[in-house]
């Protein structure tokens, strides 16, 4: 018969029998009185003898009351578990029936079927009342439970698939080959409950109460492995290899909270198991927000589990404290933050062992502990804060639930629950309900809010370090605010006084004495000073104006020929160096003093300015500056007469002074950055940051500081005056004026940066080039003794004197012969081209602009030098020594008066007591964590919670076992 004719043949029993049972049916006519079941089990007997060769034979029983008309019945052996089932035969009473091809009366045929085998056989149509006994008898091979301590026989010897009918009673029967000493025995039995016993070689189960439809009698008998001779099968190395696959199906707490304050939890977890064998869990729970965890007990259903701290296999728990460091909670100043480290807080871990729980199996453990400091105390309520389902696993959790138990006297009227819906059932009980699954690592943490006095507990220490932690905190804050407010003061003191000061410096010691205006111009010089130290005197420093000044004073007394068509080019008149003292009489007899700035400049650039030919002012720019800062130093003791300091040293000074508070407050600003600004925020760098404007202020001023005498007062202005007139020559004067100024004031015209507007001005009056672009002819002359002016000697001793007083020189030495200025045409052997040059320069038509652009290039190639110069001269700031150096770690925030529920509220939004972690291990792997003490991995994780070594078992542990892998079972029927 094909697969298809058997199903075929089930499918229409199963019609059969409803139809059996639904009133008014034709097959119903003979039945007895209404409601009766077609079929009744009377008994359900199940006899199992293990063979030598590890083989066993089954004898399955069935007393049957009919209660309607049948003539066939059928039996699916699955072959789960089994390498094969052979040697199959039927017996009806003590008949044996045929094996055939068909199911006719007193036959029976054999269908494999995928991993089953179909069994079905025929028999004289029944009638109401008959009862009929079936033997099904048939070898099992290689379906035993191969271990080197221990073979297990285990087998499902009543299905559970009997097409609806129960069984009245039942008895299963498992013979060894030998007998085997009650201590070497293992047995127990899934399903209804039951008795068992021993005796010799044979173990009895015997069903107490009827066993409905859906539930199977299923027995598993454990003896000595050198009983009988088996090999281990390849399906039970799949099996006992197969990585553990478990689900939490629910978890549901309970917390009962007594009038004290203490909270006794209960944790039932529901585990089932889809592959692989469970024996072992363990839960961790965090002492972080609990003072103490204590009183734990473990059971499996009724099967409570006892207390041990050594190995043991089944049964037992152990439970410890580790990890415990006796500040979790504190305040850091450093990183002015309240630190909550659950993890120094230590674990309370429980580990315990059971029977092994097997693929299809699943139970419920009870876990129960005592929790003292759970409730945080506070004048505005109690609250506690637990965590029902722990983010430390690796399995989803399909349904949570809570039920809280309250303190006496409190009522769910006056208090409420954050994190989940009350809800109350109809019995009255309340509970708070998860509406879906929890994730791997997801929590479920509430929170319960009762009145203040809901308990006469106190504070938890954990809440008491708590808040000496924020007080810690507060004050560290209050502290830091005046801090901060006291930087933000010192900051505008320092910023506002500090540009004050500097003003107040100016005022006092930089600002010149105010004097009445002595005349709106003066058309002559106003004295015979140099007009380099005319420079230095109005500009208070060394300028590229006062030396090109210099140039061109040189140029007056007819030392040097100064020609600017093509550039400024220098030619030298005189062959020989000056001394100090020494001085030039004019054509029109005039002695005039040679200032010693001049003989310095003239001296040092005498061997690079030739006298045969001109050459460009650029080309000796280096020893040009080299020669400048001692001509600055002389210009500046020349101008001492004039300033109460000399002006160099107070800018150097007040600019030195205004470059250390920058780096004050660069420095400053560095260590405030690094030390205080963590702690104090960005106000901490006010201070030092306030210090570089006032830096930069008295930088700034410093180009002001120097101040001048009265005498210095009023000759400044005089030479100011001066400047109008010559800025206005054109208003004031003529021609001839004009003329004078370009021949004998040009100097002071550069001097006072007028020059452009005099070389203008004079072309517009039709003025000559001046006399000192002509070649000039010097010679040594004696002096008469009244050849100086009284103003001229005066001049002359004032510009001498500091020098001579400082080297010593005796004031008796006798006077230097002056040079005798003669000016002259060109020479008639002058070559044709030097003969244009100095006709093309007797006028100024067009040559004005040109004469400007010369001037300007010539003072930034004198101001570059001169900057060189007085760089090197004024020695190194703070700056460029500076400079010279260089080349060569979940946070929470909360207001400061925040109570402490609302602190830990917040922390708990994360972390609630009663969490840490939990899971199960077994089989070839295991889940998150690790317990302190395992159980065998032998044939003990085979062994489900009922196995007994005694005469008499039952079932206590309130597994589920009718998924449990085993063999044996199938469906069973009749039609």
């Amino acid at each position: 018969m094909s697969l298809t004719l058997l199903s075929s043949r089930r499918f229409y029993l199963s019609l059969f029998l409803l139809a059996m049972l639904l009133p008014g049916s034709p097959a119903m006519a003979a039945a007895p009185p209404q409601g009766a079941p077609p079929i009744t089990y009377l008994r359900y007997d199940t006899e199992i003898e293990v063979k030598p060769d590890g083989n066993f034979t089954v004898r399955e029983i069935q007393q049957i009351q009919f209660n309607g008309e049948f003539s066939y019945a059928f039996a699916e052996i699955p072959r789960y578990y089994t390498t094969n089932i052979i040697n199959i035969y039927v017996w009806q009473g003590d008949e044996l029936l045929r094996l055939g091809d068909n199911h006719q009366a007193g036959n029976y045929e054999i269908y494999p079927s995928g991993n089953s085998i179909e069994v079905l056989w025929g028999y004289q149509q029944t009638s109401p009342g008959d009862i009929l006994t079936f033997t099904l008898e048939y070898e099992v091979q290689g379906g035993l439970w191969v271990y080197p301590d221990e073979n297990i026989l285990e087998w499902r010897a009543v299905p559970a698939d009997r097409s609806g009918f129960e069984v009245k009673e039942s008895r299963v029967t498992v013979r060894l080959p030998a007998a085997v000493p009650a201590d070497a025995l293992r047995y127990t039995a899934y399903g209804p409950d039951f008795v068992a016993k021993s005796d010799a070689n044979q173990i009895i189960f015997t069903a107490t109460r009827p066993i409905p439809d859906g539930q199977l009698f299923q027995v598993q008998v454990g003896f000595p492995s050198t009983l009988i001779q088996a090999q281990m099968q390849d399906w039970q190395i799949d099996e006992d290899t197969a990585k553990l696959d478990y689900r939490i199906k629910a978890i549901d707490v309970n917390l009962d909270i007594a009038a004290g304050g203490r909270v006794t939890v209960t944790e039932l977890q529901n585990v089932a198991v889809d592959a692989g064998a469970l024996y072992q869990g363990y839960r961790d729970i965090s002492l972080a927000y609990l003072d103490d965890v204590s009183d734990f007990k473990v059971f499996e259903g009724e099967q409570a589990f006892s207390p041990t701290s050594d190995a043991c296999e089944t049964y037992c728990f152990e439970a410890t404290t580790s990890g415990y460091v006796q500040k979790w909670i504190w305040y850091d100043e450093g990183e002015r933050a309240l630190i909550v480290d659950p993890g120094r807080a230590g674990n309370a871990q429980l580990a315990w062992n059971f029977p092994a729980l097997v693929r299809g199996e699943e139970t419920t453990f009870r876990l129960q502990y005592q929790v003292e400091g759970a409730i945080q105390v506070d004048e505005k309520a109690q609250q506690l804060n637990w965590t029902v389902a722990f983010a430390d696993r690796d399995v989803r959790i399909e349904s949570a639930s809570l039920r809280i138990d309250l303190p006496p006297g409190v009522s769910w009227e006056n208090a409420y629950v954050q994190g989940g819906t009350l809800i109350i059932k109809p019995d009255g009980s309340t509970a708070i309900e998860r509406d879906r699954p929890i994730a791997p690592g997801g929590v479920w943490h509430i929170s319960l809010i009762m009145p203040p006095n809901a308990t006469s507990a106190a504070k938890p220490i954990w809440q008491q370090e708590l808040e000496v932690a924020q007080a810690e905190a507060q004050q560290a804050e209050a502290r830091r605010a005046r801090l901060q407010l006291w930087a933000g003061v010192a900051a505008a003191i320092i910023l506002l006084g500090g540009l004050l000061g500097a003003w107040l410096v100016w005022y006092l010691w930089g600002r010149d004495t105010p004097t009445p205006p002595l005349t709106d111009y003066l058309s002559e010089a106003p004295s015979d000073l140099p007009p380099g130290i005319v420079a230095y005197l109005v500009d208070e420093r060394p300028t590229a104006k006062g030396v090109l000044a210099s140039l061109f004073h040189l140029a007056r007394l007819g030392l040097l020929r100064i020609n600017m068509a093509q550039g400024m080019v220098l030619q030298r008149n005189w062959k020989e160096s000056l001394a100090k003292g020494q001085s030039v009489q004019t054509p029109e007899g005039k002695v005039i003093a040679i200032p010693d700035h001049l003989v310095i400049l003239f001296n040092a650039l005498r061997s690079r300015i030739p006298m045969d030919r001109p050459i460009h002012l650029s080309s000796i720019s280096s020893e040009f500056q080299k020669t400048l800062p001692r001509v600055y130093l002389e210009m500046a003791e020349e101008t001492t007469r004039f300033f109460n300091e000399l002006p160099a040293a107070v800018r150097h000074r007040w600019l030195s002074i205004g470059q250390w508070l920058t780096l004050a407050g660069i420095a400053g600003g560095a260590i405030a950055y690094w030390s205080v600004a963590p702690d104090l925020g960005n106000v901490a760098l006010a201070p030092p940051i306030a210090l570089l404007p006032v830096g930069l202020a008295f930088m700034l001023i410093s180009r002001w500081m120097p101040q001048r005498n009265n005498l210095g007062v009023e000759e400044a202005a005089r030479w100011r005056a001066f400047r109008s007139y010559l800025e206005n020559m054109k208003e004031y004067g003529n021609l001839d004026e004009a003329q004078k100024i370009l021949d004998d004031y040009f100097a002071y015209a550069v001097a006072l940066d007028v020059e452009e507007a005099v070389l203008a001005k004079a072309e517009e009056m039709g003025g000559a080039m001046p006399v000192w672009t002509f070649p000039t002819h010097l010679e040594t002359v004696p002096l008469p003794d009244k050849a100086l002016s009284p103003v001229e000697a005066s001049s002359k001793k004032s510009a001498t004197s500091v020098l001579r007083r400082r080297k010593g020189s005796s004031s008796s030495k006798p006077p230097l012969q002056p040079l005798r200025l003669t000016r002259q045409a060109p020479l008639k052997g002058d070559s044709d081209e030097a003969l244009r040059d100095t006709i093309s320069h007797f006028s100024l038509s067009g040559l004005s602009q040109q004469l400007g652009e010369t001037l300007n290039q010539a003072s930034k190639g004198i101001s570059r030098s001169l900057n060189v110069a007085a760089g090197g001269a004024q020695g190194d700031t703070p700056f460029v020594l500076v400079f010279k150096g260089v080349k060569g770690t979940a946070e929470l925030t909360w207001d400061i008066g925040a109570s402490t529920l609302d602190v830990v509220g917040d922390i708990l939004e994360s972390a609630s007591s009663g969490g840490g972690g939990g899971g199960y291990s077994g089989g070839s792997d295991s889940s998150s964590g690790s317990s302190s003490f395992s159980s065998s991995s032998s044939s003990s994780t085979r062994w489900s919670s009922s196995s007994s070594r005694s005469s008499s078992s039952s079932s206590s542990s309130g597994r589920s076992s009718s998924s449990r892998r085993s063999g044996g079972g199938g469906s069973r029927g009749f039609g």
